[in-house]
């Protein structure tokens, strides 16, 4: 795959994820539907994910509740969860 082709996946991919959370954030707003999770991403240069977070509702915080010593694991937010 070309470094033009890479670029553009990784920018179509931005639109959508974008595009989905600008839905949550309308339907929040106009509807009082509060999503039930949204999840904060950091991304490279390329566009991969470096790590990702829960964003937990005021006071609950992300809670590691994943396997122990795993620096990989640590990284993604399907290994936390909210809690008080």
């Amino acid at each position: 795959m070309s470094f033009a082709q890479q670029t553009r996946r990784a920018y179509v991919h931005r639109i959508r994820k974008r595009e989905g959370n600008m839905q949550t954030l309308d339907q929040w707003m106009t509807k009082s539907k509060a999503p039930s999770t949204l999840v904060a991403e950091k991304r490279d240069a390329q566009g991969a994910v470096v790590l990702s977070r829960p964003l937990c509702q005021y006071p609950q915080y992300p809670r590691y509740t994943g396997p122990a010593n795993d620096a990989a694991a640590s990284k993604s937010a399907a290994n936390y969860t909210c809690s008080s």
